[in-house]
């Protein structure tokens, strides 16, 4: 059969690929090629489904329909020094090789950020699709091979972090689940311990749980998009050459809900500067440097909008970290609660009524 190379996808360069190799293409009904993969030996390395071809910006590359019936597992490897686009990366098979495909990956590549998958083989045909981002590939690395015999199970050991996107049997027989995740050994998932405190709650009404609830006793949820920042009226020794607290870590989420961190320099009396970027919510603040060996900040340091002025978080003086049990999940996280803890003042002997929400 002869191929009529103009029917090719422009991404496969039928150009490098031998006389004998050709052989094993053929047409589909609509002209497609259909690469026939007879007879190949096992760990076979696709030549039309890997591909080093830089790519420009937003363009894609497409390998042909493999037929991989007479495999059981295939690895594929990816990585480029650039962003694909959103959920760019497709790893797809079909039963006819023409149409249908369906995506039993489908991921977004971040710069840098190698993508390894060894997946079993459960349709007759196989292919790659990869969609570059905004910016002109430097660097682009894409291989596939196929199996007969491997078992499709990639393993990690005790220290490499894991990828959400990678297909992995932990082999961690030893280690605790909570404390992979608070040593940073999964990039997917973290660990957060909330607390909160609020030392006057008035008889017969509801107050939030936090540290500035006796001034304030309702939490000011921020309702638009601001900075951050460390409201004016501090203690003279909260200064950045003082004998108090020098600097502060911030997190909170931006405009649209991502997670960012700021370290701001305390002024004394003074406002401090603001965050880097608008805020919708604040997590939570600490202490990083004291001008006084096991020191603390000398007096209440407020965080406030800085167009409102609405007071969202509260360091009480010579606490170091901010108290609350106000928590806004981040942006593509799902959050799991795993225990509350709730205490009354002891010997007030006094029923309480708890709200969660």
């Amino acid at each position: 059969m002869v191929i009529d190379e103009s029917l090719v996808d422009p991404d496969v360069q039928l150009s490098n690929i031998t006389a004998l190799e050709k052989s094993k293409f053929g047409l589909d009904v609509n002209g497609n090629v259909i690469v026939k993969n007879e007879s190949r030996e096992d760990g076979f390395v696709s030549i039309v489904n890997s591909s080093t071809a830089l790519l420009l910006a937003g363009a894609t590359f497409t390998g042909p329909a493999e037929d991989v019936s007479q495999y059981s597992s295939v690895t594929v490897f990816v990585e480029s020094d650039v962003d694909s686009a959103n959920m760019g990366f497709y790893v797809q098979f079909s039963i006819n090789g023409v149409d249908n495909w369906f995506a039993i990956k489908n991921h977004t590549i971040q710069d840098d950020d190698t993508h390894r998958h060894n997946l079993a083989i459960f349709a007759q045909y196989f292919r790659i699709k990869y969609t570059n981002g905004t910016t002109n590939q430097g660097e682009f690395r894409l291989q596939t091979i196929f199996h007969k015999h491997k078992t499709p199970v990639l393993t990690e050991d005790n220290s490499d972090p894991i990828q959400k996107h990678e297909d992995v049997t932990l082999m961690r027989i030893t280690n605790d689940s909570l404390l992979d995740i608070s040593r940073d050994l999964h990039a997917d998932k973290f660990s957060f311990h909330r607390f909160g405190d609020n030392k006057v709650v008035p008889n017969g009404s509801f107050a939030d749980i936090w540290s500035y609830g006796p001034t304030d006793p309702i939490y000011n949820w921020p309702v638009t998009a601001e900075t951050f920042r460390i409201q004016s009226g501090g203690d003279a020794a909260d200064d950045a050459a003082g004998l108090g607290a020098r600097t502060v870590v911030i997190i909170y989420l931006d405009a649209i809900g991502d997670l960012q961190n700021d370290i701001l320099t305390t002024a004394g009396a003074l406002a401090s500067d603001e965050t880097s970027v608008t805020a919708t919510r604040f997590i939570r603040a600490w202490v990083v440097d004291c001008g006084t060996i096991k020191g603390n900040n000398t007096g209440q340091i407020l965080f406030e909008n800085s167009t409102t002025n609405e007071i969202v978080g509260v360091i009480e003086a010579g606490e170091g970290q901010t108290e609350m049990s106000m928590y806004t999940v981040p942006l593509n996280y799902t959050a799991y609660l795993s225990r509350i803890t709730i205490d009354v003042a002891a010997g007030a002997n006094k029923d309480a009524d708890i709200i969660i929400v």
